[in-house]
Parts: structure tokens; sequence; C-alpha cells
């Protein structure tokens, strides 16, 4: 009986010092705080008062009002491209633009359209410890910023927690870059930053529309119609066409040039009459283009401040000095300031750009240049690799360079704290997406800290639905493949002999 005593006592002491070393080591584990997720621009419900159901105007799109506004429209659209008459295509195109997405437009003085409305920022509790910073996209980052400091606020009252989890995707980076800017000296209740996607250096074809410069460049063209075809062989007779530059003038064929023009009239139009009036929209413009798009859609006279959309300008070019072109300097500083604060970007690569750019082969997300959101990653030119001799600019010790050869990320401004996901576009998700973000943002990751959240990470070949490690192997050529680069070199013997022979 006494040997059972003992036996029990000693168990019991047993488990007792176990569970002391168990709290002790929970201590020693980081506390996941809860997330305040920023979605992109348009992902939010804005609606006329006076709609009970609030079907949204701008995203997700009401199809049924859409496909509305088309009625009557295909005719005339059809009778001007059949017989060539530019002007009554920029008159349907502007008109449908304006009647789907007219009632958008921010007035002079910061206000809505009359009758329009956006869903009030309310506490949403989305489940897993994340709360949704629904806000109203259409407006400046400083707004947003201020309204994001409140909401911040609310998710620590609501939960008690002295800390959150900043996670900000696409334009909503430029609102979370604003924030850390505008309380700089109060950002002790932050305890990670994750920007996805972040379109902070600008979005080149939102540039080239603001400042009237559209374009439709074969080699985007090819670079896009070949990524819907899985097999090759359009991008590669196409590229055959481009050998002899014959590929740039059939593009243009296909677009009467006077049509082509009646579009682009319609869109640089809309996006003065519409778009430019929207102070989120202007984030997007790149710094190259800022100037030409401001004299673009204000004139030469833009910084006067006796124009109808003064104050309007005046935030919007206080944003991108300030703030848009300082990015670096406030993200290092925010890091320098507060050293325990995890700081992490999200990118995603490998799709091409829509064809209306005249940048042609830079590698993105299908939207923002890879150097871009990344904030400074090597990357070679869509379609190609990084040179075979090359070498990795920074950090040789650590291996920072791509499976797939096309990012070198030690060029980062957080090389070890930079992620790239393969084969998601810019604005699509899928099951595993918000997990790696959690993942990053909760465990204060850096790219050598969880196996299963290396730097470079992909869609899974197996399954659409799940990201998993990058696993690059030299796939064998088939059959075409071989076909083809044998009949690629008899098509462009004609045009190698020529310059051997003649230069």
């Amino acid at each position: 009986m006494k040997l059972l005593k003992k036996a029990l006592c000693l168990i019991l002491a047993l488990v007792m010092a176990l569970s002391c070393c168990g709290t002790a080591f929970a201590a020693e584990s980081k506390e996941e705080y809860p997330m305040v997720y920023l979605a992109g621009f348009g992902d939010t419900i804005i609606y006329y008062e006076d709609d009970p159901e609030m079907k949204s105007l701008f995203f997700p799109l009401d199809t049924d009002r859409l496909l509305g506004n088309l009625k009557n429209m295909d005719d005339y659209i059809i009778e001007s491209v059949k017989n060539k008459e530019p002007d009554l295509l920029y008159t349907c195109l502007y008109n449908y633009l304006w009647d789907s997405f007219g009632m958008l437009r921010i007035n002079p003085d910061g206000s809505s359209v009359d009758g329009v409305v956006a869903a009030e920022v309310r506490l949403n509790h989305v489940g897993d410890g994340r709360y949704d910073f629904n806000y109203d996209c259409r407006k400046d980052p400083f707004v947003i910023a201020e309204e994001l400091h409140e909401y911040i606020a609310m998710v620590k009252e609501a939960t008690g927690s002295d800390k959150v989890e900043l996670v900000a995707s696409s334009f909503s980076a430029n609102a979370a870059l604003t924030y850390l800017k505008l309380y700089e000296n109060d950002l002790h209740d932050i305890d990670s930053v994750v920007l996805c996607v972040p379109s902070i250096g600008g979005i080149s074809l939102f540039s080239e529309i603001f400042a009237g410069e559209l374009n439709v460049g074969h080699i985007p063209f090819r670079n896009y119609i070949g990524s819907l075809d899985k097999s090759g062989f359009l991008y590669d007779f196409m590229d055959i066409l481009n050998e002899y530059g014959l590929l740039e003038p059939i593009v243009e064929a296909m677009l009467v040039p006077a049509l082509k023009a009646a579009i682009f009239r319609a869109l640089t139009d809309i996006c003065r009459d519409l778009i430019a009036t929207i102070p989120a929209a202007w984030a997007c413009v790149t710094d190259d283009y800022f100037e030409k798009a401001m004299i673009n859609i204000y004139g030469e006279d833009y910084a006067d401040p006796s124009q109808e959309y003064a104050a309007h300008i005046e935030r919007v070019t206080d944003f991108h000095e300030n703030i848009k072109m300082k990015a670096e300097d406030i993200l290092t500083d925010t890091k320098k300031n507060y050293p325990d604060m995890h700081m992490a970007v999200v990118c995603k690569y490998g799709n091409p750009s829509i064809p209306l750019s005249k940048y042609e082969d830079t590698l993105t997300d299908g939207l923002v240049f890879i150097e871009l959101s990344s904030f400074g990653a090597t990357c070679a030119d869509y379609g190609s690799t990084l040179p075979e001799d090359y070498k990795q600019a920074k950090y040789p010790e650590k291996n920072l360079v791509s499976p797939d050869r096309l990012i070198d990320a030690s060029t980062c401004l957080f090389p070890f704290n930079t992620w790239f996901i393969k084969g998601l576009d810019h604005a699509q998700k899928n099951e595993d997406y918000h997990k790696v973000l959690a993942a990053v943002a909760h465990g204060d990751l850096d790219v050598d800290t969880d196996e299963n959240y290396p730097q470079y990470l992909m869609v899974s070949p197996e399954d659409e639905e799940r990201i998993v490690p990058f696993a690059f192997t030299e796939k064998e050529e088939t059959l075409y493949q071989k076909i083809f680069a044998f009949a690629k070199k008899i098509f462009l013997m004609p045009k190698i002999l020529w310059f051997k022979v003649f230069g």
C-alpha cells in the first residue's frame, strides 16, 4: 500500500512538473494576436441608400445591372464596327461605362453622388481570429488610415488583446503604409505587418490610362494569348511571326486604327470624368506617369488653387510625394523604431500582363510588376530566365534565387521576409492563400523558419486549391516540343542566312 502511495505521489509530481514546463514553454511561444485584414480595391459594398438588398454598384458586380445596360447597344456597336464609324463606337462605349459606373464618382468636396453610400465601418469577425476592415475603397489613403486606427481600437476592445496583426492586400497596402506614417509614434499595438501583392509602386495599366497613352503591344498580346493555350502552340506560332517582324502588323491589322482610337478615347475620357475623381485610384499611378496623368486630366495648370478639384489634387499630390515616393523609407524607419514588429511581403508571379501596356516583357502577377510589389526583386523578363551565368546579387551565403530562375530576392527591401507564390494572378485566391498569410503573420516567420513556407511557393499541380513549396523539375521535352524546335530552326534559317550574308 505504501509502495502504491509512493508511486501515485511520484506520478503526481511528474504531472505537476510537466505542467509547469508546459506553462513555461507556452509563455515563451508567440501569442497569436487577432488579425486585421484589409482587402484590395473594390472589395467594398457601395450601394444606393434606398436599396434594402444593398446590391453592390462596384464589386461584386451586379451582373443584372451590367447586362441590362447592354440592351439595345449591341446593334449599335456591330453597326459601328461593320461600317467603321469610330464616333458611334466611342459614344456607345463611353455611355455604357458611364451608365454602369458613373454613380461611383466622387464630388469635388469629397462626398459621394447623392443617394450612393458605402457600407459603414463596423466590427466584422469572419472567424479564426480574423477581423475584416471594410472601408470605402474610393476614399484617399489618409482617410482610410484614420478609420483603420479607430478599427484597430475596436478590435482590441472586443478581444481584450493589446496587439493586432495587420495584413493588407493590393491597394490597401497604400492605406496600411499611410497608417504607419500617420501614427509612427503610436504603433506599439501592431505586432506584425504583412503586405500582400502591394500596389504601392503603382500599376502600369492604370498609369497609362490616366496619362492617355494606352497601346496594344504585340509582345504582351503574344504572352497573354499564349498563356491561355496550355499546349504552347499559339505562343510558339506567334513567336515565329514575331521573329520575322510579322506579328506587330498582324495585331495592328486586327484592330482597325480608327476603332482602336475610339476605344482608347472612350477609356481615357471615362478616366478623366469618373476614375480620376476617386482619390484611391490615383494611388495606382506610377511615379514616372504621375505628372503626365495630372496634365492629361486637369491640364498644365493642374496646381492652380482655382481648379474645381483643387482640394482633391492637393490630397492626391500629398499622398504621392510624402507617402508613395517614400514607401521604403517609411517601412525601414518603422522596422528600425519598432524592432520587435514583424514585417513581411507576399507576392504572386508568373502571369503575363494585360496587353494594353508598353511594358512588354516585364514579369508581373498579371497586374503589378514583381519588382515593384516585392520592393526591389531582380526579375527576368517574361518568357525567359535569368542568364545561365547569373550570380545572386547579395547574401551569397543564402540561396534566394527562385528554382525556376525568374527571381533574385536578395535585392528586395526585406530579402528574408518576402515570399513569392507562382500560379496565382493578382486578385486570385485559393483555399490555402489565407493560410499562408496567417502563417506568416502569426508565426513571425522568415523564409527559413518553416519548411512548409519556404520563400518560393506554388499552386499544386495536383490540386489548384493548395499552395505547396516550389518543386521545380526539368520536364522532358514532349514530342511536339522537339518537332517544333526543329521546325523553328528551319523556319528561321532564311533569316539567319540573310543576316550572315548581308549583316
